[in-house]
């Protein structure tokens, strides 16, 4: 980064005066020394990892921008301090139908980051800001294992199914059976040396992950949402696993076959209570989701246990999650100058 750029990002050191609004200086450190302490930990050690974070600490003008880390891991990436503030709005999951979260589109930011093309022209329909399809947050990412130890892990671990159960959130609580679903997980104890269940945080501290336990599973978790490690764990998961499957479509698809691994989709009945807060935004989605032709598309075309992944499968992925829009780092680099430029210019933010 030339003198000049470096001049105009001076700002963003000041920006600090954010989180210290938040959190008292107390505060912070306790949540500083957790961070760290997290960062160390296995990723079978559920309970820690998935601890509450009350409160997100970022340095982003759009908070949402660094859940799972995501636009942390972007700037080491790109090459951009971490005291630095991308002046974009980050999409942190991947939506199917035409639903877009409206927080995104309504950020005091002058341009939007998605996956894919596919959805670059569904968000323009919503939005006059520029719209810059960036593929899986997760290729951003590098895993908490190097090369060598996820290769080891693989020889010592043999064939391994790593599984992820429908999950929670901070305001809607997922309901299935998980004694069904162990029950047929079970089918693939003679296929598979380990089988681990990578399960959300919320979900760990709901207690799911004992009745996974009893069934005789090992589990495994990438984090807490707040934690800006949690991409490069939930990575390192995925890659010492060799087959992935899941009882709902979710980011893990597209990132599991982006990393190589064949995903299998199996349905699953689920019930969900909602916070009141949250209750109509959250059945209109619901609804709109399961009643949508790429729901059944997602379905057909992963409902059947692949050793491999099909030409079908990497071409839906693509579609949705954008794998041939992966930047390099000028390229993700530039990319995030131009839209400095873009918020360094007066009324240039719409929506």
């Amino acid at each position: 980064m030339n003198q000049t750029w470096k001049q105009k990002l001076r700002w963003a050191k000041p920006a600090w005066h954010i989180i210290k609004t938040i959190y008292g200086y107390g505060q912070r450190k306790r949540l500083k020394k957790d961070l760290c302490n997290r960062r160390s930990m296995p990723v079978s050690r559920i309970q820690e990892l998935s601890k509450d974070i009350p409160a997100q600490s970022t340095i982003e003008l759009h908070p949402p921008n660094d859940y799972y880390g995501i636009a942390t891991n972007i700037k080491h990436y790109a090459d951009f301090p971490i005291d630095y503030a991308i002046k974009a709005s980050i999409e942190h999951g991947v939506y199917y139908a035409d639903y877009y979260w409206q927080a995104d589109i309504a950020a005091p930011l002058p341009a939007v980051f998605c996956p894919s093309v596919h959805r670059q022209q569904i968000l323009r329909r919503v939005t006059n800001k520029p719209v810059y399809p960036i593929g899986p947050s997760i290729a951003y990412a590098e895993g908490v294992l190097s090369i060598d130890t996820v290769e080891k892990k693989l020889r010592e671990e043999g064939p391994t199914l790593l599984v992820f159960p429908a999950h929670s959130t901070h305001w809607i609580d997922v309901n299935f059976s998980i004694d069904r679903f162990c029950t047929n997980l079970k089918k693939y104890k003679k296929d598979f040396k380990t089988i681990k269940i990578c399960l959300y945080w919320k979900d760990v501290l709901r207690g799911s992950h004992q009745q996974y336990k009893e069934a005789g599973f090992d589990c495994v978790t990438a984090g807490h949402i707040f934690d800006p490690y949690f991409l490069n764990r939930l990575r390192s998961i995925i890659e010492t696993s060799t087959h992935t499957m899941s009882n709902s479509i979710g980011t893990h698809v597209g990132y599991c076959v982006f990393l190589g691994k064949p995903h299998f989709l199996v349905r699953e009945e689920t019930t969900y209570n909602m916070a009141e807060m949250v209750k109509h935004e959250a059945t209109q989605r619901l609804l709109k989701y399961e009643t949508s032709p790429e729901q059944l598309q997602f379905f057909n075309i992963f409902g059947k246990w692949q050793d491999s992944i099909t030409t079908e499968q990497k071409e839906l992925v693509d579609l949705y999650w954008g794998i041939s829009q992966i930047k390099s780092p000028s390229e993700m680099h530039r990319i995030i100058i131009e839209v400095e430029t873009l918020y360094l210019r007066p009324h240039t933010i719409g929506t």
